[in-house]
């Protein structure tokens, strides 16, 4: 196949679309990829361009071998992200089958798709992240060095080998039980199998019970921390690496430390003893607390960043007994990074967001003192007009009033 070389410069990608009438409109525009690399264009195929061309020779053997040419399907579209011989490095893949996969997307990626944020879903089920620093756009950390259009989809080289990256739920399962065996044991307590009704197959009727049978598909959901609209649509979950999220992980020591402080409050403010309700709220604030559902960099929760608020939306409640399912608003958990210090040196680049130890976790005095409000309000019911006003009285009062965790 004959190759014709076109060397253009990206960043007037804008220009290049303003003075033609070609298809390349429709692939290059103002939004797209600002970076200095070259496109060529291969007049055949992806594979007969990987085949053919010298300088990916050993990106191409590691996709023979892995059965990647293949399972190539005439009339779809895909990208390749690839390194040249010059970097390629076999001892930084792990795996071959799954570095292979890693590095192939079903998707006709055009520069002009590559902004910042955007997600490349590849044959492993892992994303890619396209990131953009000072108009640079890199595919995770790595820059973009040239790209080549053929027949049925774009190559992509890059400046190094791709590391495949666990996503968040991966690294939560992969941490030591040693020093963090009670987070995952919190996040766990809310995860259960549940029978995807809507995805399972009917395959007949139970000719004894009259019941329908199905294909069945069970999938794990967390009745805590899965997320939707009002109306019932997914905005985020922990397992689906199309979410970018933000995970911090504290430690066993930690999490003791922060319950059995908040407890220590409630005889103080409460006069009365914790009880295991207190522990289980303190415990589910917490799990709230260490999600977030974008990807946060180190400066966003350095301990001068703004607070923010972590995982938001609604909870699905499936009521088993009505066959019915609902919505409910959950409350948001608030992180406050002066006082929830993340050791930022710490940070783990996951395939799907950041991950962050913790030099300091402390549940906030609000999630104790909500207890202290329902108890006022039982005693204000209680008490006659009398009684109102002599207790219910304000001393020391300053303007205005801050509360401060």
């Amino acid at each position: 196949m004959k190759k014709n070389k076109i060397i253009i410069p990206l960043i007037a990608a804008s220009a290049l679309a303003a003075t033609s009438c070609s298809d390349w409109d429709d692939h290059f525009d103002a939004a797209g990829l600002q970076s200095t690399a070259e496109v060529s264009v291969y007049n055949g195929d992806i594979v007969s361009y990987m085949r053919n061309t010298g300088e990916v020779s050993n990106m191409s053997a590691l996709y023979e071998r892995n059965g990647i040419y293949s399972q190539i399907t005439p009339g779809q579209e895909y990208s390749f992200i690839v390194c040249d011989n010059s970097v390629y490095d076999a001892t930084q893949i792990a795996n071959d089958s799954i570095y292979a996969r890693y590095s192939v997307s079903n998707m006709n990626l055009a520069p002009s798709l590559l902004t910042d944020g955007f997600g490349i879903h590849t044959l492993s089920g892992k994303s890619i992240w396209v990131h953009q620093t000072n108009n640079q756009v890199t595919l995770d950390d790595y820059n973009i060095r040239k790209v080549a259009k053929t027949d049925n989809g774009y190559i992509y080289y890059i400046s190094n080998i791709l590391p495949v990256r666990q996503s968040v739920y991966e690294y939560i399962q992969s941490l030591d039980d040693q020093n963090y065996s009670y987070f995952k044991r919190l996040v766990s307590t809310y995860e259960e199998r549940w029978f995807d009704r809507e995805h399972s197959q009917v395959i007949g009727n139970d000719p004894v019970n009259g019941n329908t049978l199905y294909d069945s598909i069970f999938v794990t959901r967390n009745t805590l921390m899965d997320r939707y609209t009002a109306d019932g649509q997914a905005t985020w979950n922990m397992r689906d690496e199309k979410y970018n999220s933000t995970l911090f992980v504290p430690t066993n020591q930690q999490i003791e430390k922060a319950v059995n402080d908040a407890c220590d409050s409630i005889p103080v403010w409460l006069n009365r003893e914790p009880t295991a309700a207190d522990t289980a709220k303190f415990q589910q604030w917490i799990v709230k607390a260490c999600f977030v559902d974008r990807k946060l960099d180190a400066e966003a929760v350095s301990p001068n960043a703004h607070d923010f608020d972590c995982v938001g939306g609604y909870c699905q409640i499936i009521d088993k007994q009505n066959d019915k399912t609902y919505y409910t608003s959950e409350d948001v958990a608030h992180w406050k990074p002066s006082l929830q210090l993340a050791n930022t040196s710490s940070v783990t680049h996951l395939s799907n967001g950041n991950a962050y130890r913790l030099d300091n976790l402390k549940i906030p005095n609000h999630v104790t003192i909500y207890r202290v409000k329902s108890r006022f309000y039982e005693l204000w019911n209680a008490m006659n007009a009398n009684q109102k006003r002599d207790y219910f009285t304000w001393s020391h009062w300053t303007s205005p009033l801050i509360i401060n965790d």
